[in-house]
């Protein structure tokens, strides 16, 4: 993943946190209900966990040498094609007669 990718997604990340505060902090004075703050709450940790994932995504490495081995380029398509089967009645719900 891009270095520029990576910083978009952190960027991202601490925006989203920083609106759920806002939102909390900034809207305090009138009553928050318990399931906006568990929804703000859940956002939250969810970017985090989006963030986490993109982090162990960005870590990886494959070596592309392997694209060019001649075992791999001397792999053959085995895939048998699907026949169309056309679509069952308009109402299955009708009776059959």
């Amino acid at each position: 993943m891009s270095e520029r990718l990576k910083k978009l997604f952190v960027i991202l990340g601490v925006s989203l946190v920083f609106l759920g505060g806002y939102f909390v902090f900034v809207n305090s004075q009138s009553p928050v209900l318990e399931g906006d703050m568990v929804q703000v709450t859940e956002l939250m940790i969810m970017s985090e966990k989006v963030y986490a994932d993109l982090d162990k995504i960005s870590r990886l490495h494959i070596d592309e040498s392997l694209f060019t081995d001649a075992r791999f380029t001397s792999l053959k398509d085995t895939r048998v094609p699907i026949k169309e089967i056309g679509t069952g009645r308009v109402n299955p719900f009708s009776s059959l007669d």
